[in-house]
């Protein structure tokens, strides 16, 4: 993303958008339920919008209020977009150090009109910028197909 100095307008830089076409083609290899999501990176995946890191690469969902996640009533599961809608990824306050990657879900799955929540989440493969390639640990993610994103594509 890219903030106007003057105004604070924020728009998406052109490589986030083709990084996440490249995502959803390759969502769209993995079969008809797997969709795109983002991370922040900090020795793990952790989540845009939740105090919550993925430790591992399949991890179920909890939530609060104490039913099964996710409820039909609830906003709880782990979220995907599909292929169609990768570009929701963005909405989500993306930034050029952030991973990207592919999750398939499993259990109870709550579909929407961009995406998934899901009872679990299997994550199949992750795009990691140069900046922070170092910062994960990707052997605390076996069967994850890793792939190294170059200097300058954000």
């Amino acid at each position: 993303m890219t903030r106007c100095w003057a105004c604070g307008v924020v728009w998406l830089d052109p490589m986030p958008l083709l990084l996440l076409a490249e995502a959803a083609r390759a969502a769209r290899r993995w079969g008809g339920r797997a969709g795109v999501r983002a991370w922040r990176v900090e020795g793990e995946l952790w989540s845009l919008t939740h105090d919550l890191a993925w430790t591992q690469p399949t991890r179920p969902a909890t939530c609060r209020a104490g039913h099964r996640a996710p409820d039909p009533g609830c906003v709880c599961g782990y979220y995907a977009c599909s292929p169609e809608a990768a570009n929701q990824v963005a909405e989500y306050g993306y930034y050029e150090d952030d991973a990207i990657g592919i999750v398939e879900p499993r259990g109870r799955v709550v579909r929407h009109e961009w995406g998934w929540r899901a009872e679990h989440a299997i994550i199949r493969e992750v795009w990691v910028p140069t900046s922070v390639w170092n910062l994960v640990d990707r052997a605390r993610y076996p069967g994850v197909t890793w792939h190294r994103i170059g200097e300058g594509w954000a």
